[in-house]
């Protein structure tokens, strides 16, 4: 069985030794946990806070859920912060990539407008990755992605971290997912496979749909009762406080055709990184796709 996985790191900069340990320790049980026959080809960590520290230090975590090529791309920036926020993004050595790319946001004049930048070369390049396209506005977070061989289909995978501060911009932002799923679904190399995109989106799970771009399902699940100890967690959601925040979208419902060997997603929470501050406020979410 074949599962993606996402997980909002919490301002993680990878230079503190007890929280990489307990990060570690619960990323090497994902696949016991998952199940004996489980693989996870691609995963995402997100709100990633500098690529020096945090690059062989997510190297080494991903690596424990079977992630062997790591890259960590900026996806936006806040306004008078040091240096951008990057996406990890894992794929097994069983996962040729074929791309690897972003879209960024342009908050100007008044609407939003997508900035599509795929990586100039793979591996991407150390210049690209830890600089954002011109044109991207301050305080917003795109999508990074890859494009990956799962199984003999060419499959899109994008995370996401939507700002949480300003209510209006994370509903903006969530609307878009459809032109997103779009953007990574015309990459040459895509030949019709299936979209997913997972993360952190600080709305609540709907469809999103854009006349331009079709409809995009969410795949979500909350967490069931958990006892209390060592943290207070309500149950429902995919944080502590109980807000069903990170799930999954894909451009096909659960009806629709699904390439060989696919399966309808099945979306399922990790609870052992919901652990703050060992680790985060969000648990890790997979999603099976074969």
């Amino acid at each position: 069985m074949d599962y993606l996985f996402h997980q909002n790191m919490r301002v993680f900069g990878g230079d503190a030794a007890a929280r990489n340990q307990a990060y570690e320790v619960a990323f090497a049980q994902l696949r016991p946990t998952l199940g004996a026959a489980s693989n996870v080809p691609i995963g995402g960590f997100t709100e990633i806070v500098n690529n020096t520290t945090a690059t062989a230090t997510m190297q080494m975590l991903a690596g424990r859920m079977g992630l062997t090529t790591v890259y960590l791309i900026a996806c936006g920036k806040t306004a008078l912060a040091k240096g951008p926020e990057y996406v990890a993004v894992g794929a097994s050595a069983a996962t040729p990539i074929l791309a690897a790319g972003r879209i960024a946001i342009d908050a100007s004049h008044n609407k939003i407008t997508l900035i599509h930048d795929p990586a100039p070369a793979l591996p991407p390049p150390p210049g690209w990755c830890k600089t954002l396209p011109p044109g991207a506005t301050l305080d917003y977070r795109g999508v990074v992605y890859l494009i990956a061989n799962v199984g003999g289909t060419a499959i899109a995978v994008g995370f996401l971290h939507n700002m949480y501060t300003d209510p209006n911009t994370r509903t903006l932002i969530a609307e878009q997912i459809p032109h997103f799923g779009a953007l990574m679904a015309a990459e040459p190399t895509m030949a019709g496979g299936p979209v997913y995109i997972g993360g952190d989106f600080n709305v609540l799970p709907i469809p999103r749909s854009l006349p331009a771009y079709g409809l995009y399902t969410p795949y979500a699940i909350g967490i069931p009762a958990l006892p209390p100890p060592p943290h207070p967690i309500k149950p429902g959601g995919t944080t502590a406080a109980g807000n069903l925040y990170d799930y999954w979208y894909s451009d096909r419902a659960p009806a629709e055709p699904w390439p060989p060997g696919f399966v309808s997603p099945v979306a399922g929470v990790y609870t052992p990184t919901l652990f703050y501050p060992d680790m985060s406020d969000h648990c890790g979410v997979v999603l099976r796709i074969r």
